[in-house]
């Protein structure tokens, strides 16, 4: 992501700010959501994203000895499905089985995702009622109705595409982070009109007049460490991001097909 989406301020504790000229109110939102979205991590937000995912490939049971059959296999692939195998730590010799806790149908989103945040889903042109499918783990798309999602997408054929999900992607920002999001506009809004109570911090620490001695913070006593020097912005920040992570961690897998986006 680029830059924060959809984010919600909570202004109610700016005196004032509906005096603010639209300009200003517009300076102080924009340069407020931005230093907040990546001071946290860049986590926050509601992105909305088209994609065009693959159905996820069945997971090998681990430690498998000679022979390999893939699951669904049987005799009339020529794989043969009796043998032995370990599962879960214990040994056996009969055929594959084992319980497995998934959905018979599911695909994997970029998330994180909600079920509310699933926005449209379509097949082969046509809208898939929303009461067919839930999303499970913040990520998972699971078909509930007992038919499936395409198996195979054919990419080169868009007329119309044959499978597509609209949602919104990320986590929707906590009811604090709103709050000091409105004071941190605030602020902004403050010094965009020239207003001496803007609490911005600045560099400017002592001055004396006669020895002509000036004292100036530098800016990585706060900036390094993605904070404002307003302690109460400051405080949410270091609740929500505690060590000050940069980014949303990811997992990268080579055995996980990625959903396609159109750029």
């Amino acid at each position: 992501m680029d830059g924060p989406c959809n984010w919600t301020l909570d202004t109610s504790c700016c005196e004032g700010w509906d005096d603010f000229s639209p300009v200003a109110q517009e300076v102080g939102y924009t340069l407020a959501t931005l230093t907040l979205w990546a001071a946290t991590g860049r986590r926050f937000g509601r992105c909305e994203i088209t994609v065009q995912p693959c159905r996820q490939r069945r997971n090998l049971p681990l430690y498998q000895v000679f022979p390999v059959p893939a699951w669904g296999y049987g005799p009339s692939e020529g794989i043969g499905w009796m043998g032995p195998y370990i599962l879960n730590g214990e040994w056996f010799n009969s055929c594959w089985g084992g319980c497995t806790c998934r959905a018979s149908c599911e695909i994997a989103l970029d998330g994180p995702t909600t079920t509310d945040g699933i926005l449209e889903v379509t097949t082969h042109g046509d809208v898939v009622d929303p009461s067919a499918y839930v999303v499970m783990n913040n990520y998972l798309l699971v078909r509930t109705d007992g038919h499936c999602w395409p198996s195979c997408i054919n990419y080169s054929h868009q007329d119309p595409p044959e499978f597509t999900v609209t949602y919104l992607r990320g986590e929707e920002e906590p009811a604090a982070l709103q709050l000091v999001g409105g004071l941190l506009a605030c602020e902004f809004a403050k010094a965009c009109e020239g207003d001496d109570t803007c609490r911005l911090p600045s560099r400017l620490q002592a001055l004396s007049q006669q020895g002509v001695s000036v004292t100036v913070s530098p800016f990585s006593e706060y900036l390094d460490l993605g904070l404002t020097d307003i302690p109460e912005v400051d405080r949410v920040i270091v609740a929500l991001n505690p060590y000050r992570q940069v980014e949303r961690s990811r997992v990268y897998s080579p055995d996980r097909p990625q959903p396609r986006m159109v750029t």
